[in-house]
């Protein structure tokens, strides 16, 4: 299954991706609004140790998003958490280069992902962890049919507060 359409296409992670990862972990403008763990820049080194971590585990996997058109890497999406028996998975996206932010890149990738789950993982259910004060990315999930489950209150500490987390989830069409 190709997973690409007529303006991105999503690629498995490799080694030469983590400068982008370190970069867009570093850059604490992206990563308050995408991490749910506590903000501490990265080496390169740590960010090696982490994708090569993340290799071992079987219940995630990373894509990086490219730009059909120049070729660009501009985010990437993952999955974790797969789990077989209830057919679900989390998923997660991140524009990091800023310049595409707000056209329409994250919800290609979301709906090739959700293409994929569905049809290569069975996957029947898909959720999602957005920080309350991620209005961009709780519209994009809105937009792209998925609903609120329930929201944790206080739950992440950024930035001096916490924050609630909003859980949302959509069932994938033809999946029940």
């Amino acid at each position: 299954m190709l997973l690409a359409n007529e303006m991105i296409r999503l690629r498995v992670m490799e080694e030469q991706d983590i400068q982008h990862i370190c970069s867009w972990h570093n850059d604490y403008a992206t990563t308050r609004m995408t991490t749910l763990s506590t903000f501490i820049p990265r080496t390169l080194d740590e960010e090696l140790n982490w994708f090569r971590r993340k290799l071992a585990d079987e219940t995630c996997r990373y894509f990086m998003i490219e730009e059909l058109d120049t070729g660009q890497t501009i985010g990437f999406i993952s999955y974790s958490g797969l789990d077989y028996r209830n057919r679900k998975v989390l998923l997660s996206v991140v524009i990091g280069d800023c310049s595409y932010r707000g056209k329409g890149m994250a919800a290609q990738a979301l709906q090739l992902m959700e293409s994929f789950a569905e049809n290569e993982l069975n996957v029947r259910k898909i959720t999602v962890q957005i920080l309350a004060f991620n209005e961009p990315s709780l519209r994009l999930f809105s937009r792209q049919g998925y609903t609120i489950e329930g929201e944790l209150k206080k739950e992440i500490y950024r930035e001096g507060a916490y924050h609630d987390l909003v859980i949302l989830s959509k069932f994938i069409e033809g999946s029940c």
